[in-house]
C-alpha cells in the first residue's frame, strides 16, 4: 500500500514546480523568467545560447566566418576578403601580393606569363630580359661564341667578335711576337722582319753590300733630382758617349739607332759602378731555358726600340767613388794623358779611370749579363744570350761562343755569369791607376751572342742568334783573379764592378 501511494505523489510536487514557473508564482520570484534563465548554457556571455552560437568562447562572433573563432573578420580594403585572408589588406583591387606585390598590378601587357614589374620587356612577347641586343631585337647567336649577332663584329666567325687588322674569317695571331699580325706580317716567325727583304725571312738586312750600317748614336739623361751632381755631367757625358762609341764602331745596325742612356748617383756599399740594359727581348728556345737578349742590343741588331720612350740602359755611379776616386780623362777618344797614381799623403789617395769603368758598365748593357747561379753555374727557366754561351766544367764556368774560343785559343775562364776571369775590360776587377781598353776578345763575345758585327756585310746573316753546338774543353784551373797589379797602390784597395740585375 505505502509504494503505491509514492508513486502518486512524485508527479503531483513536478507538476506544481512547472505550474509555479510557468505562471511566475514560485516561491521568491519575481522574474517570470528566472527558471528559464538559469537553466540556459552561455559561456561567452555574449546573449547567444552555446548550443546556437558558432563561436561559444567568443563573445564578439557568433559565427567562424572568414578568419575563424578568435579573430575578427576585419576587411581593411572593403574588398569583401578579410584581412585573415588578404595578403594586400590595404588594398582593394588585390588580395595576393603576386609577383609585382601589393602596391602594384600584376600586369601583363604581352601576355607573356610574365608581369610587367618583372619583365624587362614588356610589350614584346618573345623576350622577358632586355639581353645583348635590347628588347626590340632577338638575342641570336648565329656562330655560338657567347656573343649575340647584334654586338658581335664577326657574328659568323666563332674565334672572334671584332675583325681586328685581319678582318672576320682570319686569325689576328702573331706568332714571333712583333707587334705586327701573321695575315700582315711577311715574317711570321721572324719577330725582327716583317718583310723577306733581300736576304729572305730569318737573315739581317745590317749591312748588305758591305756597308758599315746605319749610325748608332749615345745620349746621357741624368738622374739627379736635387741637381747635386751638376759639376761631373760634362766630364761623364764626354767620357761615357766615347765609350758607348767605342763598342758601337764594331757595330752595324740596321737603321739609324739612338741608344737613351739613364745615369743615376747612388751610395753603393762595394761598386764603383753597376750597369744594365733597362729591359730584354725574347730570342729563342734552346730546349733548356727561354733566351733573352739585353735591350740595347735587340735595338742595335734590330732598330726596333722595345722601350719605347723610356731609356734604353741604365748606369750608376757610386757617389763616394765619384767624388773622392773617379779621374777623367780630358781627351778620351785619344786617351794619351797618363792615369794619375796612388798618393800618399797621410792616407792613400788612389785614382779610378772613369772611361775603363764606363766602358766596362757599357759592356754590360750590350751583352755581358747573365742569371746563372754566381757559385754553382745553375740555371733557371730564363737566360741571357750570354748564358746561352756558358759551359760549366768541374764547377767552373766558361764561356765557349766560337768567335771568342778562336780568339782566345780555348773556352774563356769566367769570374761569374756576367765578367770574364782574365786581365781585360770585362774583369769584375779594375785597378787603381790603370787603364782598361775593349780587346778582340771582348768583341768576339759581342759576336757570339748575336750583336751584328761591321765588316762581316757581305753575306745574309741570321737576324736571330742561332743556337751553338757547344763542345766543352776540358781546361786546367782557373787563374786566381787578379789583385792591385799598379806597385804604387796598395793590395787592400780596390773597386769591385757589381754584376748587374
Amino acid at each position: 500500500m505505502s509504494r503505491f501511494k509514492f508513486a502518486l505523489i512524485v508527479p503531483f510536487v513536478l507538476a506544481l514546480v512547472l505550474a509555479a514557473a510557468c505562471n511566475g508564482t514560485g516561491a521568491g520570484s519575481d522574474n517570470p523568467n528566472v527558471l528559464f534563465s538559469t537553466l540556459v548554457e552561455d559561456a561567452d556571455g555574449d546573449g547567444v545560447a552555446d548550443e546556437q552560437d558558432g563561436c561559444p568562447e567568443d563573445p564578439a562572433k557568433s559565427e567562424p566566418g572568414q578568419c575563424g573563432c578568435g579573430e575578427l573578420d576585419t576587411d581593411s580594403d572593403q574588398d569583401g576578403v578579410a584581412n585573415c585572408n588578404d595578403e594586400c589588406p590595404s588594398n582593394e583591387l588585390k588580395t595576393v601580393a603576386g609577383e609585382c606585390g601589393c602596391s602594384e598590378a600584376d600586369d601583363d601587357t604581352d601576355e607573356d606569363g610574365t608581369p610587367d614589374c618583372v619583365d624587362e620587356c614588356p610589350n614584346n612577347a618573345e623576350k622577358t630580359e632586355a639581353g645583348d641586343c635590347g628588347c626590340t631585337a632577338v638575342d641570336t647567336d648565329s656562330d655560338e661564341d657567347g656573343t649575340a649577332d647584334c654586338v658581335d663584329g664577326c657574328p659568323d666567325d666563332a674565334n672572334k667578335t671584332s675583325p681586328g687588322v685581319c678582318g672576320c674569317g682570319e686569325s689576328d695571331a702573331d706568332e714571333d711576337d712583333d707587334g705586327t699580325p701573321d695575315c700582315n706580317d711577311g715574317c711570321p716567325s721572324d719577330p725582327f722582319k716583317t718583310a723577306p727583304g733581300e736576304c729572305g725571312c730569318g737573315f739581317g738586312e745590317a749591312a748588305l753590300g758591305g756597308g758599315e750600317g746605319a749610325p748608332i748614336t749615345f745620349v746621357v739623361n741624368f738622374n739627379d733630382p736635387d741637381s747635386q751632381f751638376t759639376e761631373y755631367y760634362e766630364d761623364i757625358e764626354r767620357t761615357l758617349v766615347q765609350a758607348s762609341n767605342d763598342w758601337a764602331a764594331y757595330l752595324s745596325a740596321p737603321t739609324p739607332v739612338s741608344i737613351e742612356i739613364e745615369l743615376s748617383f747612388i751610395n753603393h756599399e762595394v761598386a764603383a759602378a753597376t750597369a744594365a740594359s733597362m729591359t730584354s727581348v725574347f730570342v729563342r728556345d734552346n730546349g733548356d731555358f727561354l733566351v733573352f737578349e739585353q735591350g740595347v742590343a735587340s735595338e742595335i741588331r734590330t732598330g726596333v726600340d722595345p722601350n719605347g720612350d723610356t731609356a734604353d740602359a741604365q748606369v750608376n755611379l757610386d757617389i763616394d767613388t765619384l767624388i773622392n776616386n773617379y779621374w777623367f780623362d780630358p781627351d778620351p777618344a785619344a786617351r794619351t794623358e797618363p792615369v794619375p797614381q796612388c798618393e800618399f799623403n797621410g792616407g792613400w789617395q788612389c785614382y779610378l779611370d772613369a772611361y775603363s769603368i764606363l766602358a766596362h758598365e757599357m759592356g754590360h748593357a750590350f751583352a755581358y749579363n747573365g742569371l746563372r747561379n754566381a757559385e754553382t753555374g745553375e740555371i733557371g727557366e730564363f737566360g741571357s744570350t750570354f748564358d746561352d754561351q756558358i759551359e760549366v766544367v768541374s764547377g767552373s764556368m766558361f764561356f765557349v761562343g766560337t768567335e771568342a774560343v778562336a780568339v782566345h785559343g780555348s773556352n774563356v775562364p769566367l769570374a761569374d755569369p756576367a765578367h770574364l776571369d782574365l786581365v781585360t775590360l770585362m774583369n769584375p776587377i779594375i785597378d787603381w791607376g790603370v787603364r782598361n781598353s775593349i780587346s778582340d776578345l771582348d768583341i768576339a763575345i759581342l759576336d757570339d751572342v748575336g750583336l751584328p758585327m761591321a765588316g762581316t756585310s757581305s753575306e745574309c746573316t741570321p737576324s736571330t742568334p742561332s743556337v751553338r753546338s757547344i763542345q766543352p774543353t776540358i781546361l786546367g784551373p782557373k787563374p786566381e783573379p787578379r789583385g792591385c797589379m799598379n806597385p804604387n797602390c796598395p793590395h787592400n784597395l780596390k773597386a769591385r764592378l757589381k754584376m748587374p740585375k
